[in-house]
């Protein structure tokens, strides 16, 4: 079986491993972590996610500057991304349907469950514990 790649940039080292331990221990996701935007790109193009997570305000870059590198870039203009955000809340995002400035968003903390809705209902993508073999 192939495993959903899961590319998760954020400067917060303990949300990236969050995410990670927390994909990765349902078995059907394979993550990912950078800690610096500058690092993102090229992460990117080594280990081609299938979703990206990324943090709005990063350390060295904004998340938009990132985004933009991804969007003009031939390989890596069709991965969808969704910002990882503490600037606005779970409110916030209901009230906008999740989308703010065009750019789905999802408010930190952000839970596992979360990832996996937004993996599930955005993308398609279910994991092996989701499928109906598994039911």
């Amino acid at each position: 079986m192939n495993k959903i790649r899961v590319l998760v940039i954020d400067d917060e080292i303990h949300i990236t491993r969050l995410l990670k331990t927390g994909l990765e221990r349902i078995g059907s996701f394979e993550v990912r972590e950078v800690n610096r935007g500058k690092e993102a790109l090229q992460a990117a193009q080594e280990f081609r996610p299938d979703a990206v997570f990324l943090d709005v305000c990063l350390t060295d870059l904004q998340g938009t500057e990132i985004a933009f590198q991804f969007a003009n870039h031939p390989e890596l203009r069709s991965i969808p991304i969704v910002f990882l955000t503490s600037i606005v809340s779970d409110l916030d995002l209901v009230e906008n349907g999740g989308i703010i400035g065009g750019r789905r968003y999802l408010a930190k903390p952000v839970r596992i469950d979360k990832i996996l809705d937004y993996l599930e209902n955005e993308l398609g993508l279910r994991s092996a514990s989701d499928s109906p073999a598994n039911s």
